[in-house]
């Protein structure tokens, strides 16, 4: 694999399909360099959030542009690093429908669906509207190249970056519920020494060791320790032994899909029909009674969609002045160097919504009932448990590993 010291080549594989819209959201994923640039920005800012904390916005923008530059019409500056994406004419596609089981189901009923994953990957189904989406499968290349007179310490910062993406984060629609996942297959050089792209564990223990490391070694790139300045909850999604927590399952697959259909089934029975939450939001449908108490099931995410059966009703629960609010919880599947699959957890304990926002019930467009905005207490408890009634991951004999990195 060629490439200088100035140019980092690292072979990607899709361990996970890629929903990457291209010009029809719904229509032929495109692989492109803007997704992965938009993504190692998040994953950059996210690290150095820990060491330089969530009060100093301006210096952290500063910090962020002196690595993947800056669009701000007062202080625009082109990317020190550039990313290119090469070979992705080789990827293939496949189809919600093949990756959950539905198309199979259909026909040849002895298969079963994977409904667990269905759960997980549920806003790329089809709808009445829209027809369900295509994702992407494969290798390709991704390049980060330093461009000429910048200092070695931007790429550094770009390749941690990216090291944090392919062993934490994902790529695309429903990153955060286990697709998009990309790992290394291959590199031309590590720009952090000793801290290689591939993943080198063969077990759920072996991970916790190499996570911990790495997690460390971008630490002291960065330069600092971390950060007393923050808030909790912070600002934004910072990695923080105090408001970011990590966990790997401690238990592994054959396939990535069987690691996260499993996880979707826990996930989906979880949240089904809660209480108090599912007889409340019946009540401001059905009897127009007011949302006086916080949907708890909202602080995986919004917006929330809801559909009542026994009263043919669909809604949505969302932010009063937002669009969306991404899950604080990240699922991801991890494939090992055996070839084995497990499953990580990665929990920004940052901001649920800015404050004086609420939740809206929503019926097509007309405004049902607004309500006060949940803790994260519910994230806690299907993590860590006990839940008797809807049992947590550990009530149902799924013992996870922490990851400590401080």
């Amino acid at each position: 694999m060629r490439g200088s010291g100035t140019s980092l080549i690292a072979k990607l594989e899709a361990v996970t399909p890629l929903f990457l819209g291209g010009a029809d959201p719904r229509g032929q994923p495109e692989l492109r360099p803007p997704a992965f640039r938009g993504t190692l920005r998040y994953w950059l800012r996210a690290a150095l959030g820990g060491v330089l904390g969530d009060a100093d916005l301006a210096g952290l923008r500063q910090a962020e542009a002196q690595v993947f530059g800056s669009a701000s019409e007062h202080q625009a500056a082109a990317s020190p690093v550039t990313v290119r994406i090469e070979g992705s004419s080789a990827l293939s596609t496949v189809n919600y429908s093949e990756l959950t089981g539905g198309q199979q189901h259909r026909q040849q009923k002895r298969h079963t669906v994977r409904a667990g994953l269905a759960y997980l990957f549920f806003a790329a189904r089809r709808t009445r509207w829209q027809p369900e989406r295509k994702a992407l499968t494969g290798s390709f290349y991704l390049q980060l190249r330093l461009r000429p007179g910048q200092s070695d310490g931007a790429l550094q910062k770009a390749y941690a970056a990216l090291w944090l993406l392919t062993h934490l984060g994902g790529v695309g629609s429903r990153a955060r519920r286990g697709a998009g996942a990309v790992q290394a297959v291959d590199q031309n050089f590590a720009p952090i020494p000793d801290l290689p792209l591939p993943v080198q564990a063969r077990t759920p223990r072996q991970l916790v060791d190499e996570l911990q490391t790495g997690l460390r070694k971008i630490q002291q790139v960065l330069g600092k320790a971390y950060s007393p300045d923050f808030q909790k909850p912070s600002e934004f999604d910072i990695i923080h032994p105090n408001t970011c927590r990590i966990w790997v399952l401690n238990r592994v697959y054959p396939q990535w899909y069987d690691a996260l259909d499993e996880i979707g089934r826990c996930f989906s029975e979880f949240r089904n029909r809660r209480r108090p939450d599912y007889e409340v939001l019946r009540g401001v449908i059905a009897r127009n009674e007011s949302l006086s108490q916080p949907v708890q099931r909202a602080a995986f995410g919004l917006p929330l969609p809801l559909y009542y059966r026994s009263l043919n009703q669909q809604v949505t629960l969302q932010s009063y002045r937002h669009d969306r609010r991404a899950s604080p919880l990240v699922i991801r599947a991890v494939k090992l160097a055996d070839g084995q699959y497990t499953v990580l957890l990665v929990w920004f304990q940052s901001r649920f919504l800015p404050d004086g926002d609420k939740l809206v019930l929503k019926k097509d467009k007309a405004e049902l009932a607004k309500g006060p905005v949940p803790g994260d207490t519910l994230i806690s408890t299907f993590i860590t448990g006990p839940d008797p009634v809807k049992r947590s991951l550990r009530d149902r004999g799924l013992h996870l590993l922490q990851v400590t990195y401080g």
